[in-house]
Order: C-alpha cells, then structure tokens, then sequence
C-alpha cells in the first residue's frame, strides 16, 4: 500500500465512529489473525466499574477515540485513582478525536477542526458547571496531552471578546 493511500486510512479509520465496532471485532476473532496483525490488536481488556461518587472537586476528562477502544481500562484506573483522592472525573459526551492523529498524519487543518469543535464542548460544559467547579483537565492518552495543549494555546489566542462569549 502507499504511502499516500495508509496515511489517508490512519487518518479516517482510526478516527471514525466505526473504529471502536471494528476494534472490537477484530478482538473477537484475534486468534484467527495473521500474526503480523494480531500483534496490532490489543486483547480485549476488563475496565472496572466507573466511580459513582460525587465529590467536591472535579476534573473534565477527555476520553480520546482510539485509546477507549483498545485500552479502555486506562481512562477507567484514571477515574478511580482520582475518585480515591477525592476527585469527581466527569465526561464531556460531545468530545471527540483530540485532533492529534491528523493533524501528524498532515492534515492539520482537520486536526485543528476537531480541536475547535473540543473547546466548544468543553467550554460549553465547564459553563454549566460553574457552580461545580472544574479543577482541571487531565488526559490518560499521550497524544491528547500534546493536543490539549495546542488546544489550550488555540483558545488563548481567540479574542478575548470571542472567549468570553464561547459557548
């Protein structure tokens, strides 16, 4: 396959809502895999139970689109280390892909498209929460933690007029 043609298939597959579907299918059938394959397919993992407790303090957390789908357990310990400590992860439904898988597969216009479309929802639901305050915003996957710093950069430069009325 070409260079062109396998980044343009990480770049869509690994972000479309059928990634996760298609992931779990191939965890189903992954002793049937090549091995060349089966070595890219993580095995299906148990991820706990999410905490349900409320707490005073809270953080937003950013799910991701490809780490929920392989490795779902970590955005779970992630919740319930912070529950522990006292902290209440809550989740924004309308995030989406963080934006870092293409914007360093080159489409960076369409990475920052997903960044926007983040800060919408995340300013939309820490402006909800206000009287609930939100603390901070951490992220489990490594690759959103760069990308949620571009995003933070991105919406430092918006006109402070703009930021003040940002959904």
């Amino acid at each position: 396959m070409g260079e062109r043609l396998q980044r343009w298939a990480l770049r869509e597959g690994l972000t479309s809502p059928l990634f996760a579907p298609a992931m779990k299918l191939g965890q189903s059938v992954r002793s049937l895999l090549p091995e060349s394959i089966q070595a890219k397919v993580p095995p299906k993992s148990e991820h706990g139970v999410w905490p349900s407790r409320s707490h005073a303090r809270k953080v937003l957390l950013h799910m991701g689109c490809v780490q929920p789908a392989m490795l779902p357990n970590i955005n779970y310990a992630t919740a319930r280390v912070l529950d522990a400590v006292g902290i209440e992860t809550v989740l924004v439904q309308q995030s989406q892909c963080c934006g870092a898988v293409k914007f360093h597969l080159n489409d960076h216009d369409g990475g920052k498209a997903q960044m926007r479309a983040n800060i919408d929802a995340w300013c939309l639901r820490c402006k909800r929460a206000r009287s609930r305050r939100l603390s901070a915003m951490p992220r489990a996957a490594a690759p959103c933690s760069k990308t949620g710093a571009m995003c933070c950069a991105m919406s430092q430069r918006m006109p402070r007029k703009q930021r003040a009325s940002a959904p």
